[in-house]
């Protein structure tokens, strides 16, 4: 069977899981034929990730987390 995967970027813990998972597919016989990856303006994708994942990665722009200090005046 043909795999497409479809992995968010932002954090590294998505991306770890993607490798982990085409290896087990690719083991079994299956075929991971692309990755589409959601990537933040704010970070590369790592080079580890685009060596190890085995196929094609295809990326979009995504949405990102913005941390920004504030005081929480929430009641709940």
């Amino acid at each position: 069977m043909k795999y497409l995967f479809i992995v968010q970027g932002e954090g590294r813990g998505h991306l770890t899981q993607a490798i982990a998972l085409a290896d087990i597919l690719r083991r079994n016989g299956h075929e991971v034929c692309e990755v589409l990856l959601g990537k933040s303006k704010n970070r590369d994708i790592p080079e580890f990730f685009l060596k190890k994942i085995g196929c094609r990665v295809n990326c979009f722009d995504t949405l990102s987390f913005r941390l920004k200090k504030t005081k929480n005046t929430s009641t709940c």
